[in-house]
């Protein structure tokens, strides 16, 4: 009788038939997982690079300004960050132009700062200092613009993995000098 039973369990043992099944049954969900994570990253980065490539052209505009700069004309600078990026997703837009006033790093000021709809706070000039060493250095006197985005950004779909993966909102910051004057004035604004 013990023969019979440990001939029965060897060869139910050695027997492969309906592995296949058992293995995918087992993986897929743990390979759909990761094809759904992969999807959130390359969605995210995507988002990402088109609000990056939409700043810098808002910037590279802005820099050939030759003329003060108005309200209207940065609303419709931060349109085209809007309509560059994606309509599904909400951009936030500041613009701002400062100076060098001296050596140091933090010897900065603002000459003007304007967010549409001032969804962002104009700058001010702690808020330049703060962020002083993210500033290329240039020469005492030396003018440029910064164009700062921010955008929330959400998975478009519910996976937990993604909230691994993927951060909630992007940032970024361009900073340009002037291209054919010595700085970019703005309109009714003492330049």
């Amino acid at each position: 009788m013990m023969r019979g039973i440990r001939g029965v369990l060897r060869r139910y043992l050695r027997d492969e038939a309906g592995n296949g099944v058992i293995e995918g049954v087992v993986l897929l969900p743990v390979l759909l997982m990761a094809w759904l994570g992969v999807y959130a990253f390359w969605e995210a980065f995507n988002a990402r690079s088109a609000v990056q490539k939409a700043a810098f052209v808002s910037a590279d505009l802005l820099s050939r300004e030759m003329v003060p700069v108005s309200n209207g004309y940065l609303d419709g600078l931060d349109a085209a960050v809007e309509y560059l990026v994606d309509s599904r997703f909400d951009v936030t837009t500041r613009f701002t132009s400062y100076t060098r006033t001296g050596p140091l790093d933090t010897d900065v000021q603002v000459l003007w700062s304007y967010s549409p709809s001032m969804l962002m706070q104009p700058m001010v000039n702690a808020d330049l200092v703060a962020l002083a060493a993210r500033l290329p250095v240039m020469t005492t006197g030396s003018t440029a613009v910064i164009v700062q985005t921010q955008m929330a950004y959400s998975v478009p779909f519910r996976v937990p993995i993604a909230n691994y993966v993927v951060p909630a909102s992007f940032s970024d910051m361009v900073v340009l000098r002037p291209r054919y004057v010595t700085k970019i004035c703005r309109a009714n604004i003492a330049c």
